[in-house]
């Protein structure tokens, strides 16, 4: 058989490269980078860190501090029902869950100074279900977050500002981001300071929260917005607070915006039982309420910045000079605005 000769019907063998065409090529290449893709998709999901469990005794940590020191970025830690010793120092982004308010304390502990919970300024932190309790600082008792810090779902009291010292509950640095979500913060003092409940000089968000039974000496017992900070307050109760000086509910020298929610039966010794603004204010669909300047001056508020009521309701305060309902010396809006039923009058310069 000559060499060019066959055999019907056999194919004749390659010799050389395989010639793939610049179509084929492609879909091959496509084919690859896709398997690639949902390779490393599916093997992420699968390296996806477990939880730190953390509980009394059977978890493979018994405290918080212990999980925190092998955290890394993303990590979630997870606490179960009991009592744990505080002072936790978080730089890493990291979420605390808890089993609830009533369940997962996070102490001091007896004989302890410092802040609960501190939040370093490198640090993305979600907290929820846990309550923080028992601090005692010069500045952020409870908690003091320079970081970006959520709370969830918690409870901040009885803490206890020391050394006439300020922010009892929490502390917001001029460099950080403070959400509230659905959080109680209550029976914090600072009997010789400012802000018992919180103190912000940063950027802070309070939904859905309730804000009462905290105490300054100075200024700002339910919450205290220091000059260049914002603050938003939605759907939140500020309620039952006391100021030995001004500000019983809210003092404000920054920005603040409050919608919705209610003002309600705070006192202040002498100034603004419920707000005393020295900022910009801007109040929206809000009750104020009940409140009091017992010795003085702007039972519901007292004004000497700028402050812009729009739907709202200023009813029922009382002040023992003048302003019962607001004492103005700055400008003041009433957009939509009642203010009745104060004592003993209820807007003066208004």
């Amino acid at each position: 058989m000559h060499g060019s000769d066959q055999h019907p019907g056999v194919a004749s063998r390659p010799t050389g490269r395989i010639r793939v065409s610049s179509r084929t090529g492609f879909f091959l290449a496509t084919a690859l980078l896709l398997a690639a893709f949902f390779a490393s998709v599916f093997v992420s999901a699968g390296d996806a860190a477990a939880p730190l469990n953390v509980c009394g005794s059977g978890c493979p940590y018994t405290t918080i501090t212990a999980a925190l020191a092998d955290a890394h970025d993303g990590d979630k830690i997870v606490v179960g029902d009991g009592t744990f010793v505080g002072a936790l120092s978080i730089d890493t982004d990291v979420v605390i869950a808890g089993a609830g308010v009533d369940n997962t304390i996070i102490e001091l502990g007896a004989g302890g100074s410092g802040s609960v919970v501190t939040v370093r300024a490198s640090a993305d932190v979600t907290i929820s279900g846990v309550t923080i309790t028992g601090g005692s600082a010069p500045l952020g008792s409870g908690i003091h977050s320079d970081g970006n810090l959520t709370l969830k779902g918690a409870a901040v009291v009885e803490n206890n500002a020391s050394d006439f010292g300020a922010a009892a509950g929490i502390f917001n640095g001029a460099g950080g981001v403070l959400t509230l979500f659905d959080t109680r913060v209550a029976h914090n003092m600072a009997v010789d300071g400012v802000g018992g409940g919180i103190y912000n000089s940063g950027s802070a968000v309070v939904k859905g929260s309730l804000i009462e039974e905290n105490g300054a000496g100075f200024v700002g017992a339910g919450l205290y917005n220091e000059v260049g900070a914002t603050m938003d307050l939605v759907n939140t109760v500020v309620s039952h607070n006391f100021s030995a000086l001004s500000g019983g509910g809210i003092g404000n020298k920054g920005t603040l915006a409050v919608r919705g929610g209610s003002i309600v039966d705070n006192t202040a010794q002498i100034f603004g039982g419920g707000i005393l603004n020295i900022g910009e204010l801007k109040l929206t669909a809000t009750d104020v309420t009940g409140n009091t300047a017992a010795f003085g001056w702007g039972g519901g508020l007292y004004n000497e910045g700028t402050a812009t009521l729009r739907g709202s309701s200023v009813s029922r305060n009382t002040a023992d000079v003048e302003g019962g309902g607001v004492y103005n010396l700055g400008v003041v809006d009433l957009l939509g605005t009642e203010v009745t039923a104060n004592t003993p009058d209820d807007c003066v310069d208004c």
